[in-house]
């Protein structure tokens, strides 16, 4: 058996000593320690953000490498991981990991470990009962676990039951029917010998967190109930709410009112060691939760921790465990519709005592060794590392070259509305990278109209579009067919408070970006997050982070720092404060009075009419200006507030922000004050700046400490951020792999590309264009036909603000008529007259025009681009020259 280079990303974090255990954590080691164990070299990494891993940082960084802390903090980024371990293969220990396959000219083998129906959890994760069952959301869930699937080699699930479920999926994503009989590989628990001395008196433990898709709430209050009336009887329960989770207070007020029965100790989340000796005192576990899909499919984790410490389960009587808790009577298996039904085992319980408990414990083990035996159940997994290879079925990268070596991908065509600091940070900074390492052979910018490309005889192979453009930019390229990939940097989808007066003016033209873009770059997973929160669209499995990155370089080398000389405050666009902004303001002004600072701000409007004593105003420079000063100046102190006290949707815009003032700020050598607020708390550079609340005694305290001593260590910060963010290193990890992916079919030219936006463009002000949206919404036809607002005017009133368009289709006026004359034959004759009445002399003329033109070209232009780039203009000519010739 060969061995191999095995990079795992992990579900959860994982359970080292000291530390809580989760069900995620555990079968991620499952999978390290099988792979060790038969001489493979596996890393991991896992989610330092998820609630366990945030919570005991300090006591699981302690059992880290400098390695394992690197992969951890890039977890989110698993095109930056795999790019500098460059592993044979890439495990993800479930499917929610699994991110980044096919973004490589590489030849890593993507294996995925299904362990759990975690397909269905996300669908409980909001606060709307009604929106977690609407089908569309469903829906797009499905299609999206589809897409992810397409790009896996192999897949790994727990159970029989489970492998069928998830290989309905595996056939829609293309797996040929010999890949279909996916591993096999039981969940299972690893403990060590544990000597069980049951209490003298009842004891039941409960355990694990309390999720949204798991809800033992009846079955808790019931045992309560019951122990109540049993001297010494006891009820434990280990674990608690996640923070952040739509039920986190519903749970901590069960909790608290569980607490108040005699009966109930409550531990919350307890180390793997202290957890264990819990259990070796425990009669019996409760393991009941009320019925849904994911719960029949589930593997438990807790249950099989139970099972393999010998502890009896009194468990549900539907789920996959079910049958094999009976046969070997390891515990019980009983209805959950009726809570009553745990009475009879409690008191059975009581009845059998510990001659009872003992036998029960002894079937326990028994189950566990014979069907969880953790060196059996990963053996199929074991085996097809050390000879394993890619589906045959799987296209393989049309640059595939030699490993680790990419061919470059060819042109790049930019388009953005964009020309200042944020085109040249996520569009012209990263190309001149990657066309600077040879990774593709150069780009062209272009406006959002594409007016430069008229004359343009150049061919692109790829397409970027940086924020947003007019909607017809994203219908044409839709239409086509053509592949693009779509920078978002900020959460334009949401609206803060303190923007009103300059809302950003194209919410639902970034809908039909993300919507028809194959692939999307953030700067970091939490914009990802949000933007599927907002736009409702399953954004993940497509999602590529780049990380914003400068061009550090000899000319930015870290000069000797000193006391900081003056403040600096640096905005693109207004400060990003509503109900914090007077404290911060005033600490700044008060610590500029009392130093005698000067205030630069940076920016076209930093704030509304500032007045600090010391100030000085330079406005708003280019970008490059901007670096250049930041690289040059005397050592300043960088002020970087954001809100963090205000609605819901104006602290999702702000937590869409990146980190880039850390950059800015640490990364050129100046200490700066931050807003403890998620862009800069989640950033992997959180420890190398200070983060304070933003009241007036957090802000003054810390621009004093910066000014004291915090100037004396930001050399070795800004060495570590101008290694990690070097816009060289990020542009060949993150954003060659995001344009690899969407390389287009066949090159096309620019002029090509021109005249597709033309076309689109002027189907803005056409009625064909909105009659597209009537046809997909009847009961909005109807409306058009018998009130007097124009079809275009009714469409660019609600179509767009309800993201129910439709691409334009050939004759789809008079498709809706048909289907109108169904109905009434006086609808269709007003409707036709309305549509007669809506092509204008010059809109025929044109079209006219446009007719002869084709005629001369239609044969050459059949298997080109422009045909199809045409194809609208001839749909809405075609039954205007049939009116004209004397036709209908």
């Amino acid at each position: 058996m060969s061995q191999r280079s095995i990079h795992v990303f992990a579900s959860d974090s994982l359970p080292f000593p000291g530390c809580p255990r989760t069900a995620g954590g555990q079968r991620s080691m499952q999978v390290i320690s099988a792979l060790r164990q038969a001489g493979h070299r596996v890393t991991f990494s896992y989610n330092t953000d998820a609630f366990i891993a945030k919570k005991w940082a300090d006591k699981l960084n302690a059992h880290l490498s400098d390695e394992d802390r690197w992969c951890c903090e890039h977890y989110n980024q698993p095109e930056v991981v795999l790019n500098r371990l460059q592993p044979d293969i890439a495990i993800y220990c479930n499917v929610n990991t699994f991110q980044t396959v096919l973004r490589f000219a590489r030849d890593i083998v993507h294996i995925v470990d299904l362990y759990g129906p975690v397909h269905f959890e996300a669908l409980t994760l909001t606060n709307s009962a009604e929106a977690a069952d609407r089908g569309d959301r469903v829906e797009a869930q499905c299609r999206g676990l589809v897409d992810r699937l397409r790009e896996a080699d192999h897949i790994v699930t727990v159970s029989e039951r489970q492998k069928y479920f998830w290989l309905a999926y595996c056939s829609l994503a293309g797996f040929s029917f010999s890949e279909l009989d996916a591993l096999i590989c039981p969940f299972c628990f690893e403990t060590e010998a544990l000597e069980r001395r049951p209490s003298e008196n009842l004891s039941i433990v409960h355990a694990g967190g309390f999720y949204p898709w798991q809800n033992p709430e009846r079955y808790l209050r019931a045992a309560a109930e019951y122990l109540d009336g049993i001297p010494g009887a006891k009820l434990h329960i280990a674990g608690g709410p996640h923070a952040g989770t739509p039920n986190e207070k519903q749970t901590e007020q069960m909790l608290r009112e569980l607490e108040a029965h005699p009966s109930v100790a409550y531990h919350g989340f307890l180390a793997v060691e202290e957890f264990t000796r819990l259990l070796s005192s425990a009669w019996a576990a409760v393991d009941l939760i009320e019925r849904t899909l994911e719960r029949e499919l589930a593997i438990t984790g807790r249950t099989l921790q139970f099972l393999s410490t010998g502890v009896p389960v009194i468990y549900n009587d539907y789920a996959t465990l079910s049958a094999a808790i009976r046969e070997y009577r390891a515990g019980w298996a009983i209805p959950t519709h009726d809570p009553a039904a745990l009475k009879p085992v409690i008191d059975e319980l009581v009845q059998g005592g510990k001659p009872l408990v003992e036998e029960l414990t002894a079937n326990a083990l028994r189950l566990a060794k014979e069907r969880f035996d953790p060196i059996a159940a990963m053996r199929p997994l074991v085996e097809i590392c050390g000879s394993v290879g890619k589906r045959a079925s799987r296209t393989p990268s049309r640059r595939a070259g030699s490993r680790g070596k990419a061919a470059p991908v060819g042109k790049v065509l930019a388009l953005s509305r964009d020309t200042g600091a944020i085109a040249e940070l996520r569009m012209n900074n990263p190309l001149r990278a990657l066309h600077r390492q040879r990774l593709i052979d150069g780009f062209f910018a272009s406006d959002a109209a594409g007016e430069r490309l008229a004359r343009d005889n150049s061919l692109y192979e790829a397409i970027l579009i940086q924020r947003t453009v007019p909607e017809s930019v994203w219908l044409a390229f839709a239409n086509l067919e053509l592949p693009y990939l779509l920078d978002v940097d900020d959460n334009l989808l949401a609206c803060a408070s303190y923007r009103k007066n300059d809302p950003e003016p194209s919410q639902p033209w970034l809908f039909t970006g993300l919507r028809y873009a194959t692939a999307v770059t953030t700067p970091n997973p939490r914009l990802v997050r949000l933007l599927e929160k907002y736009s409702h669209l399953p954004l993940a499995g497509r999602a590529y982070l780049a990380p914003n990155a400068l061009p550090y370089g000899s000319s930015q080398s870290i000069a000797s720092p000193s006391q900081p000389a003056q403040i600096l405050w640096i905005q693109s666009d207004i400060a990003a404060l509503s109900n914090s902004r007077d404290a911060v303001i005033r600490a700044v002004e008060d610590f500029s009075r009392k130093y005698n600072l000067p205030v630069v701000l940076i920016g076209k409007n930093v704030l509304e009419r500032p007045r600090f004593t010391h100030q000085v105003a330079m406005g708003e420079i280019d970008f490059n200006s901007n670096l250049q000063l930041l690289g040059n100046t005397a050592t300043s102190i960088g002020v970087a507030p954001l809100e963090t006290d205000a609605d819901p949707e104006t602290i999702d815009f702000v937590s869409g922000k990146s980190d880039l003032k850390i950059l800015l700020f640490s990364g050129f050598g100046h200490p700066g004050v931050f807003s403890h607020s998620p862009p800069y708390s989640d950033s992997p550079f959180h420890d190398c700046v200070t983060l304070v609340g933003n009241t007036y005694q957090e802000w003054i305290e810390a621009l004093e400490l910066q000014y004291r001593e915090g100037w004396k260590s930001v050399a070795a910060s800004a060495r570590r951020i101008q290694d990690e963010r070097n816009i060289d290193r990020v542009a060949r990890e993150s954003w060659a792999p995001a344009i690899e992916a969407c390389v287009l079919p066949r090159p096309i030219r620019g002029a090509d590309v021109h005249e597709a936006l033309k076309s689109y463009n002027l189907m803005q002000a056409d009625p064909a264009r909105a009659l597209g949206y009537l046809v997909a919404n009847p009961d909005v036809g109807r409306e058009f036909v018998t009130s007097d607002q124009g079809a275009w005017e009714h469409y660019a009133e609600h179509g767009q603000n309800e993201n129910r368009g439709l691409l334009h289709e050939a004759d789809a006026h008079w498709r809706l008529l048909s289907a109108l004359d169904a109905e009434s034959e006086d609808l269709f004759r007003r409707g036709k007259s309305r549509l007669a009445q809506a092509q204008t002399a010059a809109s025929i003329s044109y079209m006219q025009h446009e007719i002869q033109r084709l005629r001369s070209e239609v044969q050459d232009l059949r298997a080109s681009y422009s045909w199809k780039i045409t194809a609208p203009l001839r749909a809405i000519a075609k039954p205007v020259m049939g009116r004209l010739n004397g036709g209908k």
